[in-house]
């Protein structure tokens, strides 16, 4: 029998953009719903907050959040704003090693109850870095780098480490649980966390990011992004990203071969778009045509571009996201 949640409830927390003027659209009912001036106090941020509500058909439930937004810990603030209590959240999901996702943890765990489960990739340590535009279509596998160069003449930069000291003392002091995911595993029922996602296209990874990693520096492919996948109850799997790295069509394909479900419902979060071709864009946009999921939302790092392709192409299925947004899914 496959284990399926009844309900689920996702509010977007922290993001870049803030709106209290845009509309509930009628063609999504009350499945996205818009915040309004309800967010009115909310502030915005370079990253990605989202909590998760799992409710079952016996009423058991369970919340989590994923992702704690960017450094300027906007999340506390928006928290509040929008009255969700961080005592409630049973398990924090960071998607993956970039400051965006995580830059909020510290502040955060001053608020959470004990025993909260903190998921996350043993690779979340590793050392980060982000090549110059020029340099992004270098094929790094292949050609010898001179990093100390690179960084005199300011075209590489090392992205913000997670604190890892710091984190881990937070995590004695307060009897927080913490867990590193190593292959894909199923977290709740039908709820699975996608563990380091298959690339079954290496043209879909996102170009220009190197990792520190066993002593070498090398071409980042975001082992450690982990992509959370809902199946909901005759209505096929929510696909819930980062930023994804990887490629949404990666994700997509590995999600359907861990869960054994085809069927897309939703597609939610970074779908990292900003710096595509043309061509890879017009692909994916094919591709999810293709899938015909229900609801199509790609927010933070997926750039205007896309979504506004998107909305053309697949208008009845595209919406966007502020922070405040609710999906009734």
């Amino acid at each position: 029998m496959i284990e399926v949640a009844n309900k689920v409830i996702l509010k977007v927390i922290t993001v870049n953009t803030t709106d209290v003027t845009l509309q509930s659209e009628p063609v999504f009912k009350d499945r996205v719903i818009q915040p309004g001036s309800s967010s009115l106090n909310c502030l915005a941020e370079h990253g990605l907050a989202i909590s998760i509500e799992i409710i079952y058909e016996d009423e058991m439930h369970y919340q989590y959040l994923f992702d704690t937004g960017g450094l300027k810990a906007t999340i506390i603030n928006n928290l509040k704003i929008l009255k969700i209590d961080p005592h409630s959240f049973k398990r924090i999901i960071i998607s993956h090693g970039h400051y965006d996702h995580w830059g909020g943890i510290i502040p955060l765990s001053k608020f959470l109850a004990s025993k909260t489960e903190f998921i996350m990739s043993p690779d979340i340590y590793c050392p980060r870095f982000s090549l110059s535009k020029e340099l992004r279509d270098i094929d790094v596998d292949r050609t010898q780098l001179d990093i100390e160069q690179l960084k005199k003449d300011q075209k590489i930069r090392e992205l913000p480490r997670f604190p890892e000291k710091k984190f881990r003392m937070w995590i004695a002091q307060n009897a927080f649980e913490i867990r590193f995911i190593k292959e894909a595993v199923m977290i709740a029922p039908g709820v699975f966390l996608s563990g380091p996602i298959n690339i079954y296209n290496v043209d879909e990874v996102t170009k220009g990011m190197l990792i520190f990693k066993g002593g070498e520096m090398m071409r980042d492919t975001f082992r450690d992004e982990l992509a959370l996948y809902i199946n909901v109850r005759n209505k096929g799997l929510i696909v819930l990203t980062g930023c994804g790295h990887t490629g949404i069509l990666n994700i997509i394909q590995h999600g359907q071969e861990i869960t054994g479900v085809q069927k897309i419902y939703a597609i939610i979060g970074g779908l990292h778009q900003n710096w595509t071709t043309p061509d890879h864009m017009k692909n994916t946009l094919h591709n999810l045509k293709k899938l015909n999921p229900e609801l199509i939302c790609g927010i933070h790092c997926t750039g205007f571009k896309f979504m506004a392709e998107s909305m053309q192409q697949i208008p009845l299925k595209t919406t966007f996201a502020v922070v405040g947004t609710t999906f009734n899914l």
